[in-house]
């Protein structure tokens, strides 16, 4: 088993850079972003795409057009073209990723990860790594 977790802080939201990013996003995405009222919402969906994409791409080593995201009856995102689980969840400012090689649930809440507990160099690089050694095992 490998479960990875990553993290994004998100920035103050810029519509000029929003547009600039989801131009290059598919129709469907695209508008899935568009529909949200707020700036704020419309940036953490936008980085929350991103942030999926290039980890899962980076994981499996392909590129992120090759990528078939999918929802379950409940919701719940998957991969129809790979073996890897993933989940997505945020809160505030906060947007978290968890990744796992298994088929298994990964089921995640932004509350499970404590700031407090993650490294400092997580805060300067926008993105960390979390090992399984490191997570919390609550």
């Amino acid at each position: 088993m490998s479960l990875n977790i990553y993290t994004l802080f998100l920035t103050k939201p810029d519509n000029k850079t929003l547009e600039n990013i989801i131009i290059h996003f598919p129709d469907q995405i695209k508008n899935k972003i568009l529909k949200y009222q707020f700036l704020t919402d419309k940036w953490r969906a936008c980085l929350s795409e991103l942030l999926i994409r290039k980890i899962l791409s980076e994981e499996l080593n392909v590129n992120s057009n090759a990528l078939k995201i999918c929802f379950d009856e409940n919701l719940k995102p998957y991969l129809n073209n790979f073996l890897r689980q993933f989940n997505l969840s945020h809160s505030n400012n906060l947007i978290v990723l968890a990744t796992d090689e298994d088929r298994k649930s990964t089921r995640l809440n932004s509350s499970h990860i404590p700031l407090s507990r993650m490294p400092s160099s997580a805060c300067k690089k926008k993105i960390s790594r979390l090992s399984p050694e490191k997570r919390d095992t609550q």
